[in-house]
């Protein structure tokens, strides 16, 4: 699944956000042993996983030798009962994270490390509003995590990263915050690559 936006931004190239929705299996290559493999980790140990959606024998894949699924056919949607707020509460120095319980996706509270929250609606960019609202209500709404490849070009300033969302619950379990954990691959602006890790 791809979301891909563009907002016109005065006599400037016009802002875009282009996010791709990419699967468990590609999340697992890509960072098992890096930082949003380990939030991925945490999250799961607190996740009640008598909750978890049992999934039909023809959705669950080969079974390993020790008789349980195969991880490497598990997708993100087979986590559908997020942790309680009160037990995943991961090191903000590490994470964003938006309180979603407003009606209006405009209303959801974006924090970041350092900063104080900001409505949705007060951010500046018009494009990181709309984009951050619809990621944030999709994954509220399904209520399991979503890993997305992004590419955003706004003021000529390309950025290029990977984002983990992991939504939590209060005790209606209903989703009411959402964390997010971000990997930059490499940030380009007019003068060239700025910065690539």
């Amino acid at each position: 699944m791809e979301s891909v936006f563009t907002i016109p931004n005065g006599d400037k190239a016009p802002d875009s956000w282009r996010s791709t929705c990419q699967s468990y299996r590609e999340f697992g290559e890509a960072e098992s042993s890096g930082s949003l493999g380990a939030a991925m980790s945490l999250w799961r140990l607190f996740t009640p996983s008598e909750r978890r959606r049992a999934a039909r024998p023809a959705e669950r894949g080969p079974l390993r030798d020790d008789g349980h699924a195969d991880p490497s056919s598990l997708e993100f949607h087979d986590f559908n009962a997020p942790p309680s707020a009160r037990l995943f509460n991961p090191s903000l120095a590490d994470a964003c994270y938006a309180d979603v319980t407003a009606p209006s996706p405009y209303d959801f509270l974006w924090s970041a490390p350092g900063l104080p929250p900001i409505r949705l609606e007060d951010i500046a960019s018009a494009i990181l509003q709309k984009a951050l609202a619809w990621d944030l209500l999709v994954c509220k709404e399904l209520g399991h995590p979503f890993y997305h490849r992004i590419e955003q070009d706004i003021d000529a300033v390309v950025h290029r990263y990977r984002r983990l969302l992991l939504p939590v619950v209060d005790n209606r379990r209903e989703v009411c915050r959402i964390y997010a954990f971000c990997q930059p691959l490499v940030t380009h602006g007019a003068y060239g690559r700025i910065q690539a890790l």
